[in-house]
């Protein structure tokens, strides 16, 4: 909820053919400086004729804080009519320095009663501009009457000023260095003037190598990663969390920045950057893995044992076994070979030579 500061008039702008219920024609201002909920019907400011006869007065001013914004204006007054006549009084804001005027708008009054008017919220100021502290302290309203003849009367005046207060974000804080390359950030959102909630937030994750430099700026640097603008409400005193969506280097220090917006005239109102503490990526590494072996009851190996054939003749096959061929002259065995085998078959009976 913003906050409304209603300011009343404190001086006199321009008087042309108006004048006060007792006909006096200077500080008509007195005549009409009560808020809106304290009006004073006994005195009052008439015109006598129609534009360009007016009334213009100045208003308090405002002080407006480096972290809040005017958001709109609107006027505040009440008006009646001396005969029972339809009858209109209007009025503009009036830039009390430059003149510039913003679109005139009228209040039709057909009863001697006094009414209580309230104008429709502006969030332009005269010259088509936004509102700030400067424009509203040189706000003035001129309002004139319709009639000839007099018979309007204004007895209050008043402006309300509808201010915002700047968001902020505290208390940024990482989790999860030492389990993830992903790790967590979470900050809180404080709206606690206008307890408006934030429609979007941010945040940049930066090396030390870059948020040490001189002229670091995390608005503008370039960040190891960023969220870019996440849309999505956050209550006022709620938390904003947010998984980091690159892999950060294990050993490496970091530290991560949030900031939120909430809406502010049809625009998103950023708070400033907040950054967390510095975090360093320690990853616990995992255990080393144990091999275990099961001997496997049914395989089994065996060597085989051969001789190379040198040259000569023999009637007996090369490939017969040594121990049931001897050599005959002209030729020999030669060396042995080992290879795996699976089990041999029952030995059967040597075959003669030939």
């Amino acid at each position: 909820m913003s906050t409304i500061v209603e300011l009343v008039p404190n001086a006199d702008k321009e008087i042309v053919s108006a004048q006060n219920q007792a006909s006096g024609t200077t500080n008509l201002y007195q005549s009409v400086d009560e808020t809106a909920g304290s009006p004073n019907d006994a005195d009052y400011i008439r015109v006598q004729a129609t534009y360009p006869a007016r009334y213009t007065p100045e208003f308090q001013d405002i002080t407006i804080a480096s972290n809040e914004r005017v958001s709109r204006v609107r006027l505040r007054l009440r008006t009646s009519n001396a005969t029972a006549g339809v009858d209109g009084i209007r009025f503009r804001f009036r830039n009390n320095a430059t003149g510039q005027l913003l679109t005139e708008d009228q209040f039709i009054q057909s009863t001697s009663s006094w009414v209580a008017r309230t104008r429709a919220w502006t969030t332009v100021a005269p010259g088509n501009v936004p509102w700030t502290q400067l424009l509203v302290n040189r706000i003035g309203v001129q309002f004139y009457a319709k009639n000839p003849n007099g018979t309007l009367r204004v007895s209050q005046c008043s402006v309300e000023v509808d201010k915002y207060t700047q968001a902020t974000v505290s208390g940024v804080t990482v989790t999860g260095n030492t389990t993830t390359t992903h790790p967590n950030v979470a900050a809180t959102y404080n709206d606690t003037v206008d307890t408006q909630d934030a429609d979007r937030f941010e945040v940049k994750v930066f090396d030390s190598a870059v948020y040490g430099l001189a002229g670091f700026d995390p608005a503008t640097t370039t960040p190891t990663w960023t969220s870019g603008r996440v849309l999505g409400n956050t209550a006022a005193g709620g938390t904003i969390s947010q998984d980091v969506g690159a892999d950060l280097v294990d050993g490496r220090t970091y530290k991560a920045f949030v900031r939120a917006a909430k809406p502010f005239n049809g625009s998103p109102w950023w708070t400033a950057w907040v950054a967390s503490s510095a975090f360093t990526m320690v990853l616990t590494k995992p255990s080393a893995p144990l091999l275990a072996v099961t001997a496997d009851v049914d395989l089994t190996f065996s060597k085989l044992r051969t001789r190379r054939w040198s040259a000569g003749r023999s009637t007996c096959s090369p490939t017969s076994s040594p121990a049931s061929n001897p050599t005959r002259p002209g030729g020999r065995w030669g060396g042995t070979a080992r290879s795996r085998r699976p089990p041999p078959r029952p030995p059967t009976a040597p075959r003669a030579c030939s």
